[in-house]
């Protein structure tokens, strides 16, 4: 039995940042609205350097405070002049502010592949991000991560909508 996939209210965020950083950072987050719940689809990250960096990436759901990253606009999937605009809010690589942790429950840990660079999250049973809730990557680099190891993020989320009363 397949998902019944709402195909207009499927997003994609995608950011490249030019080096990781050399200590702990959030590579993106995500906060659902009063209008709709979310449903994590799918998270990929790629190293893109010759000198791989490792690390550890860490997925937290319900954590307080907020990033200071700038925001990132998601992409409808369908890409036609009518799609729905996300609800969601989108905010891209923060090194300052990390989102806190303490009230936060995680949902995965996980490693970049060593000889790829990347590291792949797509859960068969999405995670749901309730009403004002906070979703986010934390990225914990390997040792050799320097000035010249770039990162691609690409997040696809669901909005679900609300429950009715």
């Amino acid at each position: 039995m397949g998902h019944d996939l709402d195909t207009g209210r499927i997003y994609t965020v995608t950011q490249s940042l030019a080096a990781m950083s050399s200590g702990q950072f959030d590579a993106v987050s995500l906060v659902a609205s009063t209008l709709a719940r979310l449903e994590i689809l799918k998270l990929e990250m790629q190293q893109g350097s010759s000198t791989l960096a490792g690390g550890i990436v860490e997925l937290w759901r319900g954590s307080t405070g907020g990033s200071t990253a700038a925001a990132i606009t998601a992409v409808n999937r369908n890409g036609w002049a009518a799609a729905p605009l996300a609800v969601a809010t989108v905010t891209g690589a923060s090194t300052g502010t990390l989102n806190s942790t303490s009230s936060a429950a995680r949902l995965h840990a996980g490693g970049f592949e060593y000889d790829s660079g990347k590291y792949c999250y797509e859960p068969c049973f999405p995670p749901v991000i309730e009403y004002l809730q906070r979703f986010h990557a934390r990225v914990t680099p390997g040792p050799t991560t320097g000035s010249t190891t770039p990162l691609a993020v690409t997040l696809t989320f669901r909005e679900l909508g609300r429950v009715p009363n």
